[in-house]
């Protein structure tokens, strides 16, 4: 089998075993994390999933960023690093940098792949 033949078949079966997604949530969602952040919330934009698994909001991301939120107060704000890889619409990140903007010390990276990062850089 040729490598132009081996692709187009790869192609063939993977919508197969994995359909591809819907898209879904388009445009701005706010999120506060009942109440963890000031109103009128942590605004984050999504694409539904139109540039893959990374423009969209998933439970995992604010799951985490409950998370990082409390543990945050509980350690009085001594965060002072946050590097957060395959970011997609940056949720977490954007979470704990919202919520310590008065943490001059406070350093927040998120980072993912170009096609998603347009998405990163419109949340707030």
């Amino acid at each position: 089998m040729s490598i132009e033949e081996e692709f187009s078949f790869l192609d063939l079966v993977s919508e197969d075993l994995l359909p591809s997604r819907p898209t879904e949530n388009l445009g701005e969602s706010f999120l506060t994390f009942d109440g963890l952040l000031p109103a009128p919330g942590l605004k984050v934009n999504e694409d539904g999933g139109a540039a893959g698994c990374g423009g969209k909001l998933w439970p995992a991301g604010e799951l985490l960023s409950r998370y990082m939120i409390r543990t945050n107060d509980e350690y009085n704000g001594k965060f002072t690093n946050i590097l957060e890889l395959g970011s997609g619409t940056g949720l977490v990140g954007l979470a704990i940098a919202s919520l310590r903007r008065e943490q001059k010390d406070l350093k927040v990276w998120v980072t993912d792949q170009e096609y998603v990062s347009m998405l990163i850089n419109t949340g707030s």
